[in-house]
C-alpha cells in the first residue's frame, strides 16, 4: 500500500511539473493532450489528471488544466529540486549525460527543502539548471542577496589574500583528479592564495603549490565570511 501511495504522489508532482514547465513558456495543456505526453517513463490517463484535481493542485479552465496556487507553490520546489538536482549531477559528479535526467526525476522527490537549499549554497545559488531552464529562487538565494554568507566560488576568482575550504573538485579528467589528491588538494583542505599571475600560486600546511588558471577553475572553495570581498 505503501508503494501505491509514493506512486500515487510521484505522479502527482510529474504532472505539476509539467504544467509549471508549460506555464514558463506561456503555454496551457488539455487533459487529452496530458495524458499523450511521455515524460519519465509515466502514463497520465484521465484518473492521474482527476486525482490531481481532486486534491486542489490542479483545476479545469476553458478546457484545460492549469495549477492552481497550492499547485504553482508545490510545482516550483519540485522543479527547484529538480534543476538543482540536475546541476548537482553535471557539475561535481560529472554523471553520463543519458543518466542525469532520470537520476534528477528520483531525486526531486526526495530532497528535503533543507538539503535542497544545502545544494544550492554549494553551488553558489545557480540561476539555471544544464539546459539553460530557470532554477526557482529559494530563501537562501534571497538571503545570499543582502547579506554575505559562505559561498562557493571557483580558485580561479580568489584574490591574493584570500582563503578558502575546499568544497569540490569538478573535473573530467581522473588523471588530474588523482595528481591533485597526491599533492593533498582534495574536499576539506584549506588553501590561501598566494598569487594569481603569472600562474595561481595557493598554500596549504606546509606546501606552495603552482596551478594553471584551468585547473583553478574547477577547484571550488566555500569562503568563510569575514574573508568574502564583493
Amino acid at each position: 500500500m505503501q508503494h501505491d501511495k509514493d506512486s500515487s504522489h510521484e505522479l502527482l508532482d510529474e504532472v505539476l511539473s509539467i504544467l509549471y514547465a508549460k506555464w514558463e513558456r506561456g503555454g496551457t495543456i488539455t487533459p487529452e493532450q496530458l495524458v499523450r505526453v511521455k515524460h519519465g517513463g509515466h502514463v497520465f490517463t484521465r484518473d492521474v489528471v482527476e486525482n490531481a484535481v481532486d486534491t486542489g493542485h490542479v483545476t479545469y479552465k476553458n478546457g484545460h488544466i492549469e495549477l492552481t496556487e497550492t499547485g504553482f507553490r508545490r510545482a516550483k520546489t519540485i522543479l527547484r529540486c529538480n534543476r538543482l538536482a540536475e546541476r548537482l549531477l553535471v557539475d561535481v559528479l560529472r554523471v553520463r549525460d543519458e543518466l542525469v535526467e532520470p537520476s534528477a526525476c528520483r531525486l526531486e522527490h526526495i530532497l528535503s527543502e533543507e538539503v535542497a537549499e544545502s545544494i544550492c549554497t554549494l553551488l553558489g545559488h545557480p540561476r539555471t539548471c544544464p539546459h539553460g531552464n530557470p532554477i526557482p529562487p529559494g530563501a537562501c538565494c534571497r538571503q545570499a542577496m543582502t547579506e554575505v554568507q559562505p559561498i562557493v566560488r571557483p580558485l580561479s576568482s580568489l584574490r591574493p589574500g584570500e582563503e578558502g575550504t575546499i568544497a569540490y573538485i569538478s573535473s573530467r579528467y581522473h588523471a588530474r583528479l588523482k595528481r591533485l589528491a597526491s599533492l593533498g588538494v582534495m574536499p576539506g583542505q584549506n588553501v590561501v592564495v598566494k598569487q594569481v599571475r603569472p600562474s595561481f600560486v595557493v598554500a596549504y600546511g606546509e606546501t606552495e603549490l603552482a596551478i594553471e588558471k584551468g585547473v583553478a577553475d574547477e577547484i571550488y572553495l566555500r569562503i568563510p565570511n569575514n574573508m568574502h570581498k564583493p
